[in-house]
């Protein structure tokens, strides 16, 4: 099942932590070895972090050997899977808003990307911080503080974007994991969509209903406006003071 609700709309404005826990479990869906280096790098993390918050120095080469390997695998598994999004998102924002934009997802790695491809070369990266990540007390380095940001041409998100296009573009982007999991998995997800024509104009309403009736996908939409040429499609239901109509 694929949600899209109000809530969504925050996924770029605020704290990175929510956009990395978003794509992990995304990519988790895609692949469960990502999904077991995910759970290896908590299980690390908190093992280093012990150790930094005792200020202990002892083990942490150790520890950071193992990060190397997990963020080498983590780091290389979700630049492909951005690489694979950002074939599909400019042509269904094109086809939602038909909008001339190009729309693409950045990969934010917190290391050097040079580094990202050799497990000796995150190490060394991950050896030289030592110093700074005891003074911090915690594990400052490494996958667990990459990014993610999305971009309309060259106009970063929280920075630039309206409203209407944070929402579009947040869809878009939920649309392009719908074609990613369907070609993966090999089967179509629930699509489940709250509110959403909010923020919208006619024309992008226009758009979106006629790119969601062309998906092979069951869809629920709620919403307190509707497109009318659309009310015809599929089963149109309508609550009024609690109480379900059939319209």
């Amino acid at each position: 099942m694929i949600a899209f609700t109000p809530s969504d709309m925050n996924l770029f404005r605020f704290s990175p932590s929510e956009r990395r826990r978003f794509f992990d479990r995304t990519f988790s869906f895609i692949s469960s070895d990502y999904f077991l280096e995910v759970q290896r790098l908590k299980q690390v993390l908190e093992q280093k972090n012990a150790l930094l918050k005792h200020k202990d120095l002892s083990q942490i080469s150790y520890w950071n050997q193992m990060l190397a390997q997990i963020t080498m695998n983590i780091c290389k598994f979700r630049r492909e899977c951005v690489e694979t999004l950002n074939l599909k998102l400019t042509s269904l924002f094109q086809k939602m808003t038909s909008r001339p934009e190009q729309l693409h997802l950045k990969y934010l790695p917190c290391l050097a990307k040079d580094s990202l491809d050799s497990e000796e070369a995150i190490f060394e990266k991950l050896e030289k911080q030592k110093q700074k990540e005891l003074d911090y007390g915690y594990s400052y380095f490494g996958a667990h503080r990459d990014d993610f940001k999305l971009f309309l041409d060259e106009k970063g998100d929280k920075e630039f974007f309206s409203q209407g296009e944070m929402k579009v573009t947040t869809l878009t982007l939920k649309m392009a994991i719908n074609d990613f999991i369907s070609e993966v998995c090999i089967t179509n997800p629930i699509l489940i969509f709250d509110d959403l024509f909010s923020e919208f104009d006619l024309p992008v309403c226009n758009h979106i209903m006629q790119f969601l009736t062309e998906l092979p996908n069951q869809t629920f939409i709620t919403s307190t406006n509707f497109p009318e040429q659309f009310k015809n499609e599929g089963q149109h239901l309508v609550v009024k003071q609690g109480v379900i109509h059939h319209d």
